[in-house]
């Protein structure tokens, strides 16, 4: 009784009346007489291929033009909403859109740090290729302007610019690039400026000596570090004579570097430098990456940048894509403490 009694008010007459004539409507016109509904004469239905163009009045609001191209109009999206994220008070970063500053790390062997420091050379079309690597070539495949994307192809050898080369570059069964565990990609670093001794003998062997020496004025090496060689010659990178004579780290240095600590050593997770490689062209038979690579250590080569880094207790990072090959470019930082 409760339900039909609001039924009397005059509203609730008037609202039930309203819907009687809409469903009467209705039945006529899609009444159960096997008759099509009626279509709009007016009316038009997209095409599929309109269906994946973004709206003419959003992407007006945006500032883009629809573009044919499916691709690019995900790019045309993408770019909306970058603007939106990025904009004052949008959802980029903190207030403002603004960037947060980096995380501190703290157990583990991970470091805290202030500064980050950028430790590759860019890959583009002059750079310098050992004598007798493949080529490296980048060449435009799609435009923006044709095409609605940029896309470039890319052909290089797994050892061009700043890379890492795996154990397995030298030593057959040992450790490539996609087998390298993750761990080994941050380490500490480990920064021997021999900037002075290359004036003197621009191809001398870094000795055992040597690098105790410098331990008893910047502190012992960690395990796990990478140890880098800073030469000066990195700044020499672009130059055609940048394949000439440079300095290294002797076998011997080597072999102790990455001798683990129980047997006297240092235990090393690898070596590296702003050259060409951790061997000094005196060294033929590149004697000091062959001692890195036989303790399953790895070599970062064609590096800048290394004057900025302390010589001890900063962070190194590599990234290189985990390629089933003996090494491969990488991006490589620096974090600073």
């Amino acid at each position: 009784m409760k339900r039909f009694t609001k039924l009397r008010q005059p509203g609730a007459i008037a609202v039930l009346a309203a819907v009687l004539v809409i469903s009467g409507t209705m039945q006529k016109t899609f009444g159960q007489n096997d008759q099509k509904p009626r279509e709009c004469d007016s009316c038009e239905r997209p095409d599929r291929e309109d269906l994946t163009t973004p709206s003419p009045s959003l992407n007006s609001a945006r500032g883009f033009k629809p573009h044919p191209n499916p691709r690019a109009n995900f790019y045309d999206n993408r770019q909306g909403l970058r603007a939106l994220t990025h904009a004052p008070g949008g959802g980029g970063g903190g207030a403002g859109g603004s960037t947060q500053t980096a995380p501190h790390l703290e157990k583990h062997g991970s470091a805290s740090w202030g500064h980050v420091v950028t430790l590759a050379h860019p890959l583009r079309t002059d750079t310098p290729i050992f004598p007798g690597d493949p080529p490296l070539t980048i060449n435009p495949w799609a435009s923006i302007e044709n095409d609605g994307y940029l896309l470039e192809q890319v052909s290089f050898g797994t050892h061009t610019g700043t890379h890492v080369s795996a154990p397995c570059h030298f030593v057959e069964g040992q450790k490539c690039v996609k087998d390298l565990p993750p761990e080994m990609f941050i380490r500490p670093a480990v920064v021997i400026d021999v900037r002075e001794r290359t004036g003197i003998n621009p191809d001398f062997q870094l000795s055992r000596a040597d690098i105790r020496n410098w331990e008893s004025e910047h502190g012992t090496i960690k395990p796990g570090s990478i140890v880098l060689l800073l030469t000066g010659f990195g700044d020499h990178y672009f130059e055609p004579s940048y394949f000439g004579t440079a300095p290294g780290l002797s076998a011997a240095a080597v072999r102790w570097l990455m001798r683990p600590v129980a047997q006297g050593g240092r235990g090393a997770a690898g070596t590296g430098s702003d050259t060409f490689g951790p061997d000094a062209t005196s060294d033929a038979t590149f004697s000091a990456s062959y001692e890195t690579y036989l303790a399953g250590g790895v070599t970062l080569e064609n590096l800048k940048n290394l004057d900025r880094l302390h010589p001890n207790g900063d962070t190194i990072v590599f990234l290189p894509a985990r390629i089933d090959g003996s090494g491969f470019q990488t991006n490589v930082i620096g974090l600073k403490r």
